[in-house]
């Protein structure tokens, strides 16, 4: 998880209004300051247990104008302050004249603090948080399709971003159309790389209806030109926002994602065929383990990844498996003498999400309508992905994204 102060400050609280809690001393225990510590901060709800560990709800990708949510850790040295927005810390004080203890404010110090962002008291007791969504999507619970609140859910034990757009009503006869124009001007190897990049658009909406522990498959961009601006859109629709990375280390990269609470992460151009390799064993780990700062950690494996790269970095039979070529044709050159019916088609689509939402939703409904068949294949290894998602796409007459590109 990053490191940054919290971006959801509370506001003002006056602080004779705090819950008074005494720090530990000769008489009182630090599991009991914990204790009392982690129960005021349950109630806040801006703390959070994730896996064992406090996280708070941050803006990430910083420099963007629409930043998703992501989780952040909080060091002692920031807590210290932090804390005071929601209890007030201090000590028992004997009144040498009435005989009786009176509480004395007191700001925690850098010991007690550390000691307390590490204490299972306090952790245990602040409301578990499994995952961020960055809008309300369908999930199955005992048979009926439910959705989770905006901000944090107890139930789904989940934190849905409160400003997500709220899904138009689109109708199911415009839907395909209002994707179709998500993917304007680009030009495909073959029509079924379509597919696959239609797949990828409607994967996120679906995580919730295949399993969070389901695997889906890794999404591979090849072509001459236009493959992060075309890997980036599905993040521009679910999140607004589209980040770049360029990582030397992929293994801890993508722990890294996982403890932020990242939904999706993309690799840039000119990846490596050992990252590439990585990615591949990654999208096969319901539990993905790394290491951070020494220690072993395993967390469950909900980052969908892709990533671009020349088709020369692609592994063996065995890794293609696992990938979803999209290819666009053309040279630079060709590329750009072109004239394009959206110039910048990236802020197009960020600035009508709702629309592509609704009509990815509508999609979603009518295959739930038809009692939710499976899609007509399977994809060795993502039998949940190709139920959900080949299904959505079958029955809308989208195609089959389980079919190998090599078959056509």
């Amino acid at each position: 998880m990053n490191s940054p102060a919290p971006s959801s400050a509370p506001s003002f609280v006056s602080v004779e209004n705090l819950p008074r809690i005494a720090r530990p001393n000769q008489n009182r225990s630090v599991a009991e300051f914990a204790a009392e510590a982690g129960e005021a901060m349950r109630a806040q709800r801006q703390w959070f247990n994730h896996h064992g560990e406090v996280a708070l709800i941050s803006k990430g990708y910083r420099g963007e104008i629409h930043r998703p949510l992501e989780l952040a850790s909080i060091g002692p040295r920031a807590a210290i302050t932090a804390l005071e927005h929601f209890i007030r810390p201090g000590r028992l004080i004997r009144n040498r004249r009435t005989g009786f203890e009176e509480f004395a404010p007191r700001t925690l110090d850098h010991a007690c603090t550390a000691k307390l962002l590490k204490s299972p008291e306090f952790i245990n007791r602040l409301p578990k948080l499994r995952r961020i969504l960055d809008m309300p999507v369908p999930i199955v619970n005992d048979g009926v399709l439910i959705f989770p609140k905006r901000g944090y859910d107890e139930h789904f034990q989940t934190y849905c971003d409160p400003d997500a757009p709220e899904p138009q009503s689109v109708p199911l006869n415009k839907a395909l159309p209002v994707l179709d124009e998500v993917h304007t001007d680009f030009h495909w190897q073959h029509d079924h790389n379509r597919v696959h990049a239609l797949a990828r658009l409607i994967t996120p909406y679906c995580r919730g209806l295949m399993g969070w522990e389901a695997e889906v498959p890794l999404c591979v961009f090849t072509g001459a030109v236009g493959k992060d601006y075309l890997a980036s859109l599905t993040e521009m629709i679910y999140q607004g926002a589209f980040t770049h990375y360029y990582a030397s280390d992929m293994r801890s990269a993508i722990g890294a994602s996982l403890r932020a609470g990242h939904r999706r992460k993309h690799v840039t151009d000119h990846c490596k065929r050992s990252a590439v390799r990585a990615l591949a064993e990654a999208v096969t780990s319901r539990d993905y383990r790394f290491k951070d700062r020494g220690h072993d950690v395993v967390l469950p494996m909900e980052v969908e990844l892709s990533v671009s790269a020349d088709f020369s970095a692609i592994d063996s039979s065995r890794t293609m498996q696992l990938i979803r070529l999209i290819q666009i044709r053309g040279t630079g050159e060709w590329f750009n003498s072109r004239k394009f019916k959206y110039p910048n088609l990236r802020e197009r689509v960020r600035d009508n999400r709702a629309q592509v939402l609704g009509a990815i939703k509508s999609l979603v409904d009518h295959w739930i309508e038809k009692g939710s068949p499976a899609g007509p294949s399977t994809l060795a290894g993502f039998p949940e992905w190709s139920h959900v998602v080949g299904g959505v796409m079958h029955v809308n007459g989208m195609g089959d994204p389980c079919v190998p590109l090599g078959d056509n």
